[in-house]
C-alpha cells in the first residue's frame, strides 16, 4: 500500500508531512509494535526455561521468516532480542541450545551492518520474490541522499545526481511491492495478530529487573 511519494522529502520523519507517508508511517509503527510484542512476550514468562523457550520459539519464527524472503519479520525479532530489556538475561540465554544459538547467529551476520550491510543487500537483490525488505536500511539510505545533497548545483541548476539516486532506491523498493505472498489467511491468528499487547521501552526494562535482579545469583 506504501506509495512511491511517501518515500519523498523525508515526508516519514517530519511531523508536518505526516498525511504524505500514512501508509509508511504505518508499517514502520507496525515494525515497532511487534518488536516490542517479541520482547513483551519472552519478558511476561514466568521462570527463566519459559523464558528461553519463548526466545527459542521467536528464532525458529524469524528462521521461517528467512525461508520466506520476509528480511523485515527477521529484523523485527533480532531488534526485540537486542533490545536491553531481554539481552541482559544472562540466566536465560546460557539453557538455548547449542542448534537455536547457531541459528540466530547465522541471523544476526546476515543482518549485520558490517561492510554497509553486504550480506543482507546480496541476500536481498539474489532472492525470488516474494519478498518483504527490512524498510530501515531503505530510509537511511533516503534520508543520507536528501541531508548530504544539496538540490542545486553551485551554477543554479538541479542536481540531477541527488534526483537520480533518490529513484534509483524507491525504484528497488517497488520491485519488491509487485510480487504478493500466496499464504493462506487464518482469520483467527489474524484477528490475534492485529491486537497485540505489549510494554512500553521503561515497562520492558522493569519487567527485566523482576525477573532478574540485577546483582541476583540465580533465578527461578
Amino acid at each position: 500500500a506504501i506509495r512511491p511519494t511517501e518515500f519523498l522529502g523525508l515526508a516519514w520523519s517530519e511531523p508536518h508531512l505526516r498525511d504524505k507517508a500514512t501508509n509508511l508511517r504505518r508499517a514502520t509503527a507496525r515494525f515497532e509494535a511487534v518488536s516490542f510484542w517479541v520482547a513483551t512476550t519472552i519478558l511476561r514468562q514466568p521462570s527463566k526455561h519459559m523464558r528461553a523457550g519463548a526466545i527459542t520459539f521467536f528464532i525458529r519464527v524469524a528462521t521461517a521468516f528467512r525461508a520466506l524472503n520476509n528480511f523485515s519479520g527477521v529484523m523485527c525479532v533480532l531488534a526485540a532480542l537486542s533490545n536491553s530489556a531481554v539481552s541482559r538475561l544472562k540466566f536465560t540465554f546460557p539453557l538455548l541450545q547449542p542448534d537455536v544459538v547457531e541459528e540466530r547467529e547465522a541471523l544476526d551476520k546476515l543482518l549485520s551492518v558490517e561492510f554497509n550491510s553486504k550480506r543482507y543487500k546480496e541476500a536481498l537483490r539474489s532472492c525470488n520474490p516474494p519478498c518483504i525488505p527490512y524498510l530501515g536500511l531503505f530510509l537511511s539510505q533516503l534520508t543520507f541522499i536528501e541531508e548530504g545533497n544539496d538540490p542545486f548545483n553551485p551554477d543554479g541548476t538541479i542536481n540531477f545526481f541527488k534526483h537520480l539516486k533518490a529513484y534509483e532506491t524507491i525504484a528497488e523498493i517497488r520491485r519488491y511491492q509487485l510480487m504478493p505472498y500466496n499464504l493462506r489467511r487464518l482469520p483467527q491468528l489474524l484477528t490475534y495478530l492485529n491486537s497485540l499487547s505489549y510494554a512500553s521501552n521503561a515497562e520492558l526494562y522493569d519487567l527485566s529487573i523482576q525477573v532478574e535482579p540485577r546483582g541476583a545469583s540465580s533465578v527461578p
